[in-house]
């Protein structure tokens, strides 16, 4: 449960990043990093996918792309998984995961924390792509895309060829 929990922070850190980066907000990144401001995960999902370069790339991908509403939305989809396990939500604690009070390794366990990685590294990628437009494309990434999970709606592979094309 706890390295699922940090997945879920990983993505609303680079969630955040990226919305005041792609908005040139300066001013509301130092705010948020010296902890005077807090700001939303939706709210930035919604910035982000408001913008217009972003909008127009969405715009060639299924209805509610990444940053759409929930269902249909990747990253809220994501989020929302990812918050089940940081939460404690039922059959997302740690007895629920090891079947057991004791820490035990549970095979489906270790894959269920798998599959929450490799949907939020490919996440945060498509998040830092958005934030800094130079980036490459990393080799493996069209491979990674093919195996992306539910959160994803079948969407990945064509996510990874419209943000880099």
């Amino acid at each position: 449960r706890q390295p699922t929990s940090a997945l879920r922070n990983a993505l609303e850190v680079r969630t955040h990043a990226a919305r005041f980066a792609i908005r040139d907000d300066r001013a509301g990144y130092t705010t948020w990093r010296d902890g005077t401001t807090d700001p939303k995960f939706g709210n930035s999902v919604d910035l982000i996918g408001n913008h217009p370069g972003v909008a127009a790339i969405e715009m060639t991908l299924s209805p509610g792309a990444l940053f759409g509403l929930h269902p249909e939305g990747v990253l809220r989809a994501l989020y929302q998984e990812l918050c089940r396990f940081a939460h404690g939500r039922p059959g997302h604690t740690n007895a629920d995961i090891w079947e057991s009070n004791g820490p035990v390794f549970v095979p489906e366990g270790f894959t269920q924390c798998w599959r929450g990685f490799r949907d939020t590294f490919l996440a945060c990628t498509m998040l830092l792509k958005i934030a800094h437009p130079g980036l490459l494309r990393p080799d493996d990434l069209p491979k990674v895309a093919d195996y992306a999970g539910a959160p994803w709606h079948g969407l990945a592979p064509a996510a990874v060829n419209a943000f880099f094309p």
